[in-house]
């Protein structure tokens, strides 16, 4: 292979390289948003989404490390702030970075398809998270113990919902573990008299029931360093602001 042959390569190596967008993104919004609209922005834009899975300590911590563009969680700059003090993580200064809202996530509560109530009031999840309702006969269901499920790896979700339904006390005794590529919502599907929450998204094409219940939501943001967007991550902006991006993605 000749020298020029090489530099040549060597160029369009460093050219495909400039084309990707590389993000520390969390559940939520790689469910909600990321990996509805990786496909479809890359056929249409030539720019690579590498997409860091990271809970939003850990994606702050990339991204002030230089490691990534931008990070994305799903939850509110308050919560995520907490979150960086409770890590031990620097806290930036408003002057140092940009915040965009890029969706909403609802929270739903699920249960498994055994558990045929149709609604549940703020009062009465209370007690079925906190653990005072211990049967669900206790709430119009059938004599059977309340089964309750929660994922460890949910941080953001969890602390989301218990701060608005439970008003920041702690979850009642519950079932933390479950086997390798389980997801929550499937355990509760494959769990009988169990109850569960998870992002809205997650749950499509799975049997579960979903009773009506008080609005649980939380943003789901991306954040920068500075002011000013690269012109990849403003394709990107403009991309979920579009029309195509609107529909693909939950918001």
């Amino acid at each position: 292979m000749n020298r020029g042959r090489i530099c040549i390569l060597a160029f369009a190596a460093v050219c495909l390289r400039a084309q990707d967008l590389v993000l520390a993104v969390g559940i939520t919004p790689a469910q909600n948003i990321f990996n509805r609209i990786r496909g479809p922005f890359e056929k249409a834009t030539g720019i690579h989404l590498v997409l860091k899975d990271a809970r939003s300590p850990e994606a702050w911590r990339l991204l002030d490390e230089g490691q990534v563009e931008a990070a994305s969680g799903g939850l509110t700059w308050e919560d995520w702030v907490a979150s960086l003090k409770a890590k031990g993580l620097r806290v930036p200064g408003e002057e140092e970075i940009t915040r965009f809202q890029i969706g909403v996530d609802q929270i739903q509560v699920v249960t498994s398809p055994d558990v045929l109530l149709l609604e549940l009031s703020a009062e009465e999840l209370r007690g079925l998270f906190s653990g005072r309702t211990a049967n669900w006969k206790e709430v119009g269901g059938e004599d059977a113990p309340v089964v309750l499920l929660l994922d460890p790896t949910q941080v953001a979700t969890n602390d989301t919902f218990r701060g608005q339904i439970l008003g920041g006390a702690p979850f009642g005794p519950a079932k933390w573990t479950f086997p390798p590529g389980v997801t929550l919502v499937q355990a509760v599907a494959a769990t009988p008299h169990s109850i569960g929450f998870a992002p809205k998204a997650s749950q499509e094409s799975l049997k579960v029931n979903s009773p009506v219940t008080p609005a649980v939501t939380r943003p789901v943001l991306l954040v920068i360093k500075g002011k000013r967007p690269s012109a990849s991550l403003r394709r990107l902006l403009d991309y979920l602001e579009s029309p195509e991006g609107r529909r693909l993605t939950v918001h």
